[in-house]
């Protein structure tokens, strides 16, 4: 059976995704408090104790909150990189297992790559992850759209990439300058249209199916991060629903749920 891919929320106030593939299911980050970590869960038919594991992108409270419950009171399995893991301290479930190179491992009937990102974390990461006949690629919290993430989401089935702030917006606003710079930084956080910019390299290649994400409350608007992409990608000759599907994930509740292939 093929992935599916489900965005169990996205934004500052916590990131979780949700992969499976009809007979294993892991998470992408836990970055709820674990009642609504298994709340969504349970939205999308999954529960805690059918999870074959969790794979921790960095260790910012927005994608770790539930990690030490459902670690070691949920018995599900945490896998993160040692320099996380070293950054996370007790913080770090028991019932973990750790990483130090970059190199592919099996998990649940999937084969996980991790990849580097550009942000402001100890060692954060990316994953690919695939069955044998399909893949997904998740790539949020960068400064930039770097080699690595690019060579990673190259003929994914399915990207899921930041689109966190409207450069105008964040300017404007009413952050601290401090706070701004950082985000605006190479190891902070991706705007609209370098997210856009980013995903028609990726549809050139072949990837069909696009997730936008950890989009900022404050500096940005839903319907901001949908036009920039869509807007980039038809001026390419790009078709909605025929060459490409495009999905917003939100922080409220889940989005809907993509399957690989569909669109093939």
């Amino acid at each position: 059976m093929a992935i599916t891919v489900c965005a169990l929320g996205s934004g500052s106030k916590g990131n979780s995704v949700l992969v499976s593939n009809g007979e294993h299911n892991i998470l992408i980050d836990c970055g709820f408090g674990i009642r609504e970590l298994s709340a969504r869960l349970m939205s999308q038919g999954a529960t805690l104790a059918g999870l074959d594991g969790i794979l921790i992108t960095h260790e910012h409270t927005d994608h770790v909150k539930a990690m030490k419950s459902a670690g070691d009171k949920h018995h599900v399995p945490v896998y993160l990189h040692e320099r996380t893991c070293r950054a996370l301290g007790a913080a770090a479930p028991d019932n973990t297992f750790v990483f130090s190179t970059l190199n592919g491992f099996m998990l649940g009937g999937f084969e996980i790559r991790p990849f580097p990102t550009p942000h402001d974390a100890v060692y954060p990461v990316g994953y690919s992850i695939s069955d044998g006949e399909s893949r997904f690629v998740y790539a949020t919290d960068l400064g930039f759209v770097s080699a690595e993430v690019l060579a990673a989401a190259r003929k994914a089935d399915i990207v899921m990439l930041e689109s966190n702030y409207d450069r105008d917006m964040l300017v404007r606003g009413a952050y601290p300058y401090f706070l701004k710079q950082r985000i605006l930084s190479d190891h902070g956080h991706l705007c609209n249209t370098d997210c856009a910019e980013a995903i028609r390299k990726i549809a050139d290649w072949g990837t069909r199916n696009f997730i936008l994400g950890h989009i900022s409350q404050e500096n940005n608007l839903k319907e901001l991060v949908y036009r920039t992409t869509l807007e980039t990608l038809e001026k390419d000759g790009g078709r909605l629903h025929k060459d490409f599907e495009l999905s917003v994930a939100t922080q409220d509740a889940p989005c809907e749920t993509l399957l690989c292939n569909t669109a093939s």
